[in-house]
C-alpha cells in the first residue's frame, strides 16, 4: 500500500461523518474521544424474578406476624430491588444527540457500545457506567466560532454482549472488504489468526465490495482495484481461505506481483484465472453487495447480524470473542486467548 493510497483512504473516511453539518463534528469528537468508529458496549438488564410453587418470588422477604385480635398468622411481604452495574464486556444502548445554541437538533443517532472495548475511551466509557436506564447526561462544548454545542448521552437499554446474534452450530462469519482499502487490509489481518485457530469450526466467508455505474462494474478506486479484485477471488477459489489470507496480505505490502514471487503461485496462474472467470467471480460480488446496500470496507457479519467490533483492527481476540456468541456449543478454541497484534491505525473504514 503506497502513501499516495493510505492518505486517500483516510481522506475517504474523513469524508463519511454521520452528519455533513460542521457543527456536530464537535459531537463526534465527543461521543470518538477514544471511540475511533464504533463497537459495542452494555450493562446487563435487570433479570426477571421467577415466581417459586408458593407465589411468592425469589426476590421477595416474607415476614410472618399474628394478628393480635382474631390470632391469625398474616405475612407482609417486602420486595428488594436489586441494583444492576455495568460490567465488562456487557453492551450498552445509547442515543447520542447533538443540539446548537437553539435547541436545533444537529444530528441524532444510536450507537452499542461494549464495556471495556478498546474503541471506548476511558472518558466515555466512565461516564455510561455511571448512568441508570433512561437517563442522560449533557456535555457543552464550545466551536471554533465561539458557538456552544450539547452533546445529549441517553442510556436506552442494556443487554449482553452478542444477544442479539443468532445462534447455530457453525457460525456464518461474513467478512467485506475493499482489496485497496487499508482498512480493509487491516481486518484481513486480524481475521487470519482467528481463521488459524478456528479453522472449519466457521464457515467463513470473504466478499469484495463493489458497484454498478452505467452498466459497468467498479468499485471505490476504480479499474485498478476490480482487478486486484479479481485477483484475489482467483486465489480465493482455485487456492482456498489460507493462501487467500497469505496473498491478500502479501498483495496490499510488497504488491500482488511481488506476493506470488514468495508464493508458490505462478503470474500465469492468476492472469489466466482472471481472464477466464474474473468477470464471472466479480458478477457474483456485486450480488452480494447489491444485497447488503451501503456497506464500507471492512464490514463483519456473524450469521448475518452486522457487528462493529470488525473495527478491533490488531486485536483478533476481539473477533473471535464476537465470532464465539454465533455457536450454539461454545468449542474449546473460544477459551484461548489471541495475542495483540503490533497493528497502530485509528478505527476506520472506506
Amino acid at each position: 500500500m503506497t502513501d499516495e493510497n493510505q492518505d486517500k483512504d483516510q481522506e475517504e473516511s474523513e469524508k463519511e461523518p454521520f452528519y455533513k453539518n460542521k457543527k456536530f463534528i464537535t459531537i463526534l469528537i465527543i461521543v470518538a474521544i477514544g471511540l475511533a468508529v464504533v463497537s459495542s458496549f452494555m450493562m446487563q438488564p435487570p433479570e426477571e424474578t421467577e415466581v417459586n410453587g408458593e407465589g411468592e418470588t425469589e426476590d421477595q422477604e416474607t415476614d410472618t406476624t399474628e394478628n393480635e385480635t382474631t390470632g391469625e398468622e398474616t405475612e407482609t411481604i417486602e420486595n428488594k430491588t436489586e441494583e444492576k452495574v455495568a460490567e465488562e464486556g456487557e453492551v450498552a444502548v445509547v442515543t447520542i444527540k447533538g443540539t446548537d445554541e437553539e435547541g436545533n437538533i444537529l444530528g441524532e443517532y444510536q450507537e452499542e457500545f461494549r464495556i471495556g472495548s478498546e474503541l471506548i475511551s476511558a472518558e466515555l466509557n466512565e461516564l455510561i457506567e455511571g448512568m441508570e436506564i433512561n437517563e442522560t447526561e449533557k456535555i457543552e462544548e464550545e466551536t471554533q466560532e465561539g458557538e456552544i454545542i450539547t452533546t445529549e448521552i441517553t442510556l436506552n437499554e442494556l443487554k449482553e454482549f452478542g444477544e442479539d446474534i443468532e445462534k447455530r452450530e457453525t457460525p456464518t462469519v461474513s467478512l467485506h472488504i475493499m482489496s485497496k482499502c487499508i482498512y480493509g487490509d487491516l481486518a484481513v489481518e486480524t481475521m487470519q489468526p482467528v481463521h488459524q485457530l478456528m479453522g472449519e469450526k466457521i464457515d467463513l466467508e470473504i466478499h469484495y465490495i463493489v458497484r454498478e455505474e452505467n452498466g459497468e462494474i467498479t468499485s471505490l478506486r476504480g479499474e485498478e482495484e476490480i482487478e486486484q479484485n479479481k485477483r484475489e477471488l482467483c486465489v480465493l477459489n482455485e487456492r482456498g481461505t489460507e493462501e487467500w489470507f497469505d496473498f491478500a496480505i502479501k498483495s496490499s505490502e510488497k504488491g500482488w506481483e511481488q506476493a506470488v514471487e514468495e508464493m508458490e503461485i505462478t503470474r500465469e496462474e492468476i492472469t489466466d484465472c482472471t481472464e477466464e472467470k474474473g468477470e464471472e467471480l466479480i458478477q457474483e460480488e456485486l450480488e452480494v453487495s447489491e444485497e447488503k446496500e451501503d456497506i464500507g470496507s471492512p464490514t463483519l457479519y456473524i450469521n448475518g447480524e452486522m457487528t462493529r467490533e470488525v473495527y478491533n483492527y490488531g486485536e483478533p481476540n476481539a473477533y473471535k470473542e464476537i465470532i464465539c456468541t454465533g455457536f450454539e456449543d461454545q468449542p474449546q478454541e473460544c477459551e484461548e486467548e489471541l495475542q495483540s497484534m503490533d497493528i497502530q491505525a485509528p478505527a476506520g473504514s472506506c
